[in-house]
């Protein structure tokens, strides 16, 4: 048995995950994730390209999809719109 489609959602601490699934070959991933880039993510996630003017206004998921892409063509990444959990106030 084997995966065929992965759905990660919150897409700040799993760049990892994800670029593994990828290599392994899985059929399809969809990331979901509606929060905007900030400095901080930008500066901790090697999937985000170092290039500035390529993430203004743009979410992380939106900013990682290509990254993922390069690592395995093979693979299907597209980004979902929406956000399915609440962060909790602290």
């Amino acid at each position: 048995m084997f995966l065929s489609y992965c759905v990660v959602f919150e897409f700040t601490f799993v760049g990892q995950f994800c670029k593994n699934i990828v290599l392994a070959g899985v059929g399809s991933l969809t990331l979901v994730d509606d929060r905007v880039a900030t400095e901080e993510a930008l500066s901790s996630n090697f999937l985000i390209p170092p290039v500035e003017d390529v993430y203004g206004g743009k979410t992380l998921a939106e900013l990682c999809c290509n990254s993922l892409k390069d690592f395995n063509p093979m693979v299907r990444v597209s980004v979902e719109k929406g956000f399915c959990f609440k962060p909790v106030p602290s």
